[in-house]
């Protein structure tokens, strides 16, 4: 790289740094687009700063939902796609791979549907769906940001959304699934349990509220049963020894689990 390109490179890295840092600073559930931040020459759309800014940064710069694969056109499955951010990240990676995603908020799955045409994604196939334990559709909260989640009863802050099985989609093998399902991943896992076999690699977001009895421990017994090894990391909590009073969304803690098929 001459040293032209590389000025222009560290340039356009402060842009973009300067950017998130105005965008995460935007009032929450605030709209907007992006300028300097862009993902291969498009702009993102987004529905809140402060949630963005962070998958941004989870996603692009630390590269979570990274994972090797052995074809150039790998099936990803992406399950509470948001607006998209993780399957941009996949097709970035991946621009052959087959998509399938799923997101239950109608105002967002706009959102999503707008940024994958952006991006003028291939083999994609966007579900305006939540994956649930049956097709009989649920009640769902949307919260204009990345934590609308399943339950509740009928009233003005929910919406009745169509569900489907994951199980109907594992029939095939499946080189990536994400599962960021705001506490409805233990039910779904439960549902699907008998054909993970098919899934190599699994990400999932366990959701711990502070008013449910934590199950972090069927999870991973489920991914052990199913033949996968992890590694596990907090999410939320950098010191939970230190009481910490503040509550996020009702939970007291969230953990990424990065689950994979051993190759020894």
């Amino acid at each position: 790289m001459s040293r032209i390109n590389k000025l222009l490179t560290r340039i356009a890295r402060r842009k973009g740094e300067r950017e998130l840092e105005r965008i995460s600073r935007l009032p929450r559930r605030e709209a907007g687009v992006t300028e300097h931040v862009q993902i291969e020459n498009q702009k993102i759309r987004f529905t809140d700063g402060a949630s963005f800014e962070e998958q941004y940064r989870q996603i692009f710069q630390r590269g979570i939902y990274d994972f090797d694969a052995d074809v150039d056109d790998p099936l990803m499955i992406d399950a509470g796609a948001n607006i998209g951010m993780g399957s941009l990240r996949f097709l970035q990676r991946f621009p052959r791979g087959r998509l399938i995603a799923f997101e239950p908020d109608p105002r967002i799955f706009s959102i999503l549907e707008t940024n994958l045409r952006e991006f003028d994604a291939g083999n994609v196939t966007l579900n305006n769906a939540a994956l649930w334990t049956d097709s009989d559709g649920v009640w769902f909260r949307g919260d204009e940001a990345d934590a609308g989640r399943i339950g509740g009863d009928r009233h003005e802050e929910t919406v009745f959304v169509r569900t489907e099985k994951l199980s109907t989609y594992l029939h095939q093998p499946v080189d990536f699934l994400k599962l960021d399902v705001e506490g409805a991943e233990l039910p779904i896992l439960l549902e699907s349990k008998g054909f993970l076999s098919s899934v190599r690699n699994l990400f999932v977001e366990y959701h711990s509220f502070i008013d449910q009895r934590q199950a972090l421990d069927n999870v991973l017994s489920l991914l052990t049963e199913a033949g996968f090894r992890y590694n596990v990391e907090s999410a939320l909590r950098k010191q939970p020894h230190i009481y910490n009073p503040k509550i996020y969304d009702s939970m007291d803690g969230f953990v990424h689990i990065y689950a994979y098929r051993s190759t020894t």
